[in-house]
């Protein structure tokens, strides 16, 4: 068992590794199309072409995990697909803030030996004692969460107030990641301020993940837009936000999702599965379906793909089945079949699919539509383990916030 999660470790690595290579590359197309662009006469199929490079860099960076780039590569798609929709030569605020953000990935490219190297970036989420940047004027909130996050191995600093974080910010030791609150006494969303102020005048690309009583869409919002990457509502778990910082981090590498593919056909499984192993997934293939239950006790996957028309048992009557059960239940269901009756389709999907793709897939479509639904049902998987914990919690006799049932 040792030696397939060693050997599935080291096909993860490869092709982590190959695609962090290719990195440096895509940020040098930006850049040499963005050359052109200052230099010569704004034009809209340039821009376009612009936004399609963007595009790309944002699945390459975010398939191996490299937040700062992916940040940065989802800002100058959003600024750039405002420029488009506009259909006019962007003004000049948008050439100062798309200079910024290319300037950023400029830089990033240039001290980029990690992302270059690939193994090194790998290795590097490994590394204990990464600092944390805590800003928050809750003097006994920032000191269990500061304690809870120092457990975990990493070091921190407290701030209570926002002038003396940017001060902090921009003379000292850059943090690997910021944890902040939404409200201070400057207004209702200083944080979100603060942040945003950081990214445009600094180029700052250090994840961000928001703490706040806010649970409108208003402060969710001006978070989202001041480049953070999650946001959590107090109270909250702290065991997720140690997960969250752990993948902002790159400390613990997130591990590969995990894909049951059901389907008689051979050949074509064999395909698809080879498709979603390139992308950095863990595959287990199955031709019969009625070993299926087995198989998801055995391989615990994160999502299942199904085909419909199967001896012995279609894909709806095994999705019926593994919906009545409450050990597979959150388990997503994505059909993947040559039924193209509309009506049969939703037929699959009231039953308990999560989603219908027709054969032949186009794989990228496959490989993305896979990869939301894995994540999502590890989401869901993660909450629902978060509230056993807590709810474990409450039944104790003992108060207070220990080790897996902390909520802060």
């Amino acid at each position: 068992m040792n030696g397939d999660l060693t050997h599935e470790r080291e096909k993860l690595i490869q092709l982590r590794d190959a695609r962090c290579r290719q990195i440096p590359d895509r940020i040098g197309a930006i850049l040499s199309l963005w050359s052109e662009l200052t230099v010569y006469p704004w034009t809209h199929d340039k821009a376009q072409q612009l936004l399609q490079l963007s595009h790309g860099l944002i699945g390459m960076s975010d398939s191996v995990g490299v937040s700062a780039v992916c940040q940065l590569a989802k800002e100058l798609d959003i600024q750039l697909q405002k420029i488009v929709d506009q259909s006019t030569s962007p003004s000049t605020q948008q050439r100062k803030e798309l200079m910024q953000l290319v300037t950023a990935l400029q830089r990033i490219s240039k001290n980029s030996d990690s992302i270059n190297s690939g193994s090194g970036l790998y290795d590097a989420t490994y590394q204990a004692g990464l600092l944390i940047y805590i800003v928050e004027n809750n003097e006994r909130l920032a000191r269990i969460i500061a304690a809870e996050i120092e457990h975990a191995g990493y070091k921190t600093e407290r701030f209570a107030d926002i002038q003396t974080f940017k001060a902090a910010y921009i003379s000292a030791k850059k943090p690997a990641a910021i944890v902040i609150a939404m409200m201070f006494p400057e207004c209702e969303d200083a944080g979100a301020q603060a942040i945003d102020n950081l990214r445009r005048d600094y180029a700052s690309t250090v994840p961000v993940i928001f703490i706040s009583e806010r649970s409108d869409i208003e402060a969710r919002l001006s978070a989202l837009r001041s480049g953070a990457m999650h946001y959590l509502i107090k109270p909250f778990n702290v065991n997720r936000l140690i997960r969250l910082l752990d993948e902002a981090t790159l400390r613990s590498p997130l591990k590969p999702y995990r894909v049951l593919l059901v389907d008689d056909d051979r050949g074509l499984i064999g395909f698809h599965s080879a498709l979603l192993e390139e992308a950095g997934m863990v595959t287990s293939a199955l031709s019969d379906p009625l070993q299926t239950l087995e198989r998801i006790k055995e391989f615990n996957p994160d999502v299942i793909v199904l085909d419909i028309y199967m001896p012995g048992c279609s894909g709806i009557e095994l999705a019926m089945i593994l919906n009545d059960d409450e050990c597979f239940v959150e388990v997503p269901i994505l059909f993947l079949s040559l039924e193209n009756s509309h009506k049969q389709q939703l037929a699959a999907l009231s039953i308990g699919g999560d989603d219908f793709l027709c054969k032949p897939v186009d794989p990228p479509d496959f490989i993305k539509t896979v990869k939301i639904r894995a994540r999502k049902g590890r989401r869901i998987r993660e909450l629902h383990g978060d509230l056993r914990h807590a709810l474990k919690a409450m039944r104790c006799d003992h108060p207070g916030i220990t080790g897996e049932s902390e909520w802060v």
